[in-house]
């Protein structure tokens, strides 16, 4: 009889590249151990204050790559980046925020960009060189549903549907979602403080 597959869900990596690489390996032993088929998803926030944002989102390209049932959520940190390289009238608002309050300083200085801080500059050095990550993000996932389960980034709006939920809660909410102590119509894993809120025996998921 085949083995279920496991799937892993790994929360923020926030530029810690080298934790995510030991985590990748302690995550194909352990399912090497147990026998299963296994996939990752992962819950967004690949980039800023760890110190090789870009290696980490080499890894996280490297890992859907290789396996096309791995899967990526955007979190709010990775939109933070899309915006400032979509180059509009709120990129430079963005860029300034970014780089100053929520640790995409870090971020530029892993791509060798810390001396240029232009989102025009960005973009172009972005599009050159680094486009593959930024594919990934565009093409990444806001919600995944699967059985009686939904993996998001930050959580959803309470008493909200879920074909109705908006994509700026699915990556910023916060207290409304947190406090909220009444069942959900799935079980939620979220990317934000990584936890299930489960009204059901919480089987197949490994949270990491």
């Amino acid at each position: 009889m085949a083995t279920p597959r496991v799937t892993y869900a790994i929360g923020d990596i926030h530029g810690c590249s080298e934790l995510l690489k030991i985590l990748l390996e302690k995550i194909h032993e352990d399912a090497h151990e147990r026998g299963n088929d296994y996939r990752l998803i992962f819950l967004g926030d690949i980039i800023d204050r760890g110190p090789d944002s870009r290696g980490a989102m080499e890894l996280v390209y490297q890992a859907l790559r290789e396996a096309p049932e791995n899967r990526l959520l955007l979190g709010n940190h990775d939109e933070f980046l899309l915006r400032i390289l979509a180059c509009t009238n709120e990129s430079e608002a963005v860029l300034s925020h970014w780089h100053k309050k929520v640790g995409g300083e870090q971020t530029i200085i892993s791509y060798g960009l810390l001396g240029n801080q232009h989102p025009v500059f960005l973009a172009e050095e972005f599009e050159n060189h680094h486009c593959h990550h930024v594919q990934m993000l565009k093409s990444a996932d806001n919600m995944i549903i699967e059985n009686d389960y939904v993996f998001v980034h930050a959580g959803i709006r309470p008493n909200v549907p879920l074909v109705d939920q908006k994509e700026k809660d699915l990556r910023w909410i916060r207290q409304e979602f947190l406090d909220h102590t009444e069942h959900h119509e799935k079980s939620l894993c979220t990317g934000i403080r990584l936890q299930t809120i489960s009204i059901q025996k919480f089987g197949i998921i490994e949270l990491l």
